[in-house]
């Protein structure tokens, strides 16, 4: 029997933060990528992405492998936990040794149609206490995925312009994974406060 883990709040607050480093990778890529400054901005982000996509990385994978969430909450929750740190790790290793971001950027395109399909699952099944907002957290994540190569490849005020619209989704899928998460805690903590393991 598997025990039950619940570190969902922290998660997604994590993610949170995630999610606005995202942005402001995006925007200095964007609108500061002639600075002097920016390369090494860009190579403190990307050990910033490493670390929180090991531990995203690892957490996830355990919870895949271990089953540590109710029913299906385990698949759409734990899996794509895990599938954030491949990202992060991705984008990490890319900036810490300032690899050409369009071999990382070019197959978002693709990677972003996962987090969509969890989202329109979550909304399909009414599944965790705010399905609407859960929706539109993945939703966002994914647009934005989806949307990134158009950040890079098109002329410059294009570019831009897209880099502005990913900019404003990541933040309001930052702030939505923030309201779940500060919720979550307070809720879940409370409904554990009395549970203890039972190997103590």
């Amino acid at each position: 029997m598997a025990l039950f883990v619940d570190a969902l709040d922290i998660q997604l607050m994590l993610l949170s933060v995630l999610l606005i480093i995202s942005a402001y990778m995006v925007a200095l890529v964007s609108f500061k990528s002639k600075d002097p400054n920016t390369k090494n901005m860009l190579k403190g982000t990307g050990l910033f992405f490493i670390v929180v996509g090991a531990y995203a990385f690892i957490t996830g994978i355990a919870g895949t492998i271990l089953w540590q969430l109710p029913s299906s909450y385990n698949i759409v929750l734990s899996d794509p936990w895990a599938f954030a740190g491949i990202i992060s790790l991705m984008l990490g290793f890319a900036l810490f040794y300032n690899v050409d971001l369009k071999s990382i950027i070019t197959p978002m395109l693709f990677l972003g149609i996962i987090p969509i399909v969890y989202a329109v699952v979550i909304l399909a099944f009414g599944m965790t206490s705010a399905p609407i907002m859960a929706f539109g957290m993945y939703g966002l994540i994914g647009a934005s995925m989806m949307l990134s190569p158009l950040a890079i490849y098109p002329k410059e005020k294009t570019k831009r312009i897209f880099a502005i619209l990913i900019v404003i989704l990541l933040i309001l899928a930052a702030l939505i994974s923030m309201v779940i998460g500060v919720g979550a805690a307070f809720q879940h903590i409370g409904d554990f406060k009395a549970w203890v393991p039972p190997y103590s």
